[in-house]
């Protein structure tokens, strides 16, 4: 089964510029596996937060670290 959007597909590097969109997203993330899958961590705590807003892991790293890349 061939599916036609995948051939218009590219992967870019993000750039700094890009980091708060991405850590952003990653809130949104953290709220679909909790929403959809059901998710529970003793580590973390799932509970919504009063201004609504996950917190992320602060993925700045993938940025500024010279060993590892952002797309």
């Amino acid at each position: 089964m061939k599916n036609e959007s995948v051939k218009n597909i590219r992967l870019t590097t993000a750039t700094v510029a890009d980091y708060p969109l991405i850590q952003n997203m990653a809130r949104f993330y953290i709220y679909d596996i909790l929403r959809y899958c059901g998710f529970e961590s003793d580590e973390y705590d799932w509970t919504l937060p009063r201004d609504g807003l996950y917190e992320a892991d602060d993925y700045k790293k993938y940025f500024i670290e010279t060993d590892r890349t952002a797309y």
